[in-house]
């Protein structure tokens, strides 16, 4: 009976293996804990969270410069195929003097873009061709063309739109649409001058 009691209510220490009470924590002969494999699953947790860390962020990383390089090169690929649009649309053509429109392009220094132009004059005087009443998707935007041609000839020219009057708008060069715009014609020799009506020029 007694034998029972003892294995019901001691335990042996596993450490010293000293008779102790079979809820004591610690030995109060060797001062040992007694808990098993708490510690240990413990020490696991913390182990394996480290290692997750220490793995998962430089992943993390990895991801996010890969995917920023990505949208980079997509946007500059975007931009490019944007500012090459081509076209061959004529848009003025009266009294010896024949406008079309060739494309859009990147400007040379690439700070804005340009509405390249082919202009032909098969009047028999010479002519100077400028613009005014310039206008965007239905903003105003400053721009410039002066451009003179000898009788029987052709030029090629641009109107250049710089970026920053595109952005001063909330426009870019990548989702512009339409420009409208008016010519004056002006007889090199009698200074006589046409200006045209309002004429819409489809950029894409």
């Amino acid at each position: 009976m007694s034998k029972e009691t003892n294995e019901k209510t001691t335990k042996q220490c596993r450490f010293c293996r000293t008779e102790i009470d079979a809820k004591a924590k610690v030995c109060p002969n060797c001062h040992k804990k007694q808990r098993r494999g708490a510690g240990c699953l413990t020490v696991l947790i913390i182990a394996a969270l480290i290692i997750g860390v220490l793995v998962g962020i430089p992943l993390l990383f990895m991801h996010a410069c890969s995917k920023a390089v990505q949208e980079t090169i997509d946007e500059e690929s975007k931009k490019a195929e944007a500012k090459s649009v081509s076209a061959n649309e004529v848009i003025y053509d009266e009294s010896g003097i024949k406008i079309t429109y060739t494309g859009m392009e990147a400007s040379t220094l690439n700070i804005g873009t340009e509405i390249k132009l082919k202009i032909e004059n098969s009047s028999g005087n010479p002519c100077n061709v400028r613009i005014e009443d310039f206008s965007v998707d239905g903003y105003s935007i400053d721009a410039h063309l002066y451009t003179d041609v000898a009788a029987g000839k052709a030029a090629n020219d641009s109107i250049e739109i710089l970026d920053s009057y595109l952005e001063d708008n909330d426009l870019s060069s990548e989702t512009i649409k339409e420009a409208e715009l008016k010519f004056v014609i002006v007889d090199s020799k009698s200074y006589d001058s046409v200006t045209t009506d309002p004429i819409t020029i489809n950029l894409r």
